[in-house]
């Protein structure tokens, strides 16, 4: 659980704050956060949150205690679940990045529209899918009646929508296809 927690935290601040960090809307957005003391302020007034690693680190200190707040009312919400359980929702959501990874390695026709609706999709059929199993078992039973995980349903639903979003959007250029290509010798 505390490397998930870890690796969520850096993920959020380098994989994601960072790269939106220099975009006019969002650093107005990350000067309310800072101004509100939800992330540390740079060292200097024009030094952004990339070169400052110190900062960085108590970002992710931050949200890592965030997330376990997160998990830890997520675990209250779920009462009598399992631990197994719990485990196996926990890397349902991590399993959902495979085919973005599968195919975008090996598919040239996928493509970021395609990408984004299967991630959002196969993230949100895990949370009704989960939500609904403790609200309404007896629904949650007749929709899943194989009992199969919610990573694997949400896996199909994600791969569907990724290649169907794919095939219905404009490929991708080929100037960026050819970056990736490897040379033969």
């Amino acid at each position: 659980g505390d490397a998930l927690l870890h690796a969520g935290g850096s993920m959020l601040i380098r994989d994601v704050l960072l790269p939106v960090e220099s975009r006019p809307l969002p650093r107005a957005l990350l000067r309310g956060a800072r101004a509100a003391r939800l992330l540390p302020a740079p060292a200097s007034a024009d030094q952004s949150l990339r070169a400052d690693e110190a900062g960085q680190t108590r970002a992710i200190r931050l949200l890592i205690v965030a997330l376990a707040l997160v998990a830890w009312v997520m675990l209250a919400v779920a009462g009598g679940t399992s631990v197994v359980d719990l485990l196996l929702l926990a890397y349902a959501i991590p399993i959902q990045f495979l085919p973005i990874v599968i195919l975008g390695l090996y598919w040239r026709r996928a493509n970021k529209a395609g990408a984004e609706a299967g991630l959002a999709t196969g993230l949100a059929v895990i949370s009704l899918l989960f939500v609904l199993g403790l609200a309404a078992p007896e629904l949650a039973a007749a929709i899943n009646p194989l009992k199969l995980e919610l990573g694997v349903i949400g896996l199909v639903f994600n791969l569907a929508v990724m290649i169907t979003v794919s095939l219905l959007s404009a490929p991708p250029d080929a100037q960026l296809l050819a970056r990736f290509e490897l040379e033969e010798s």
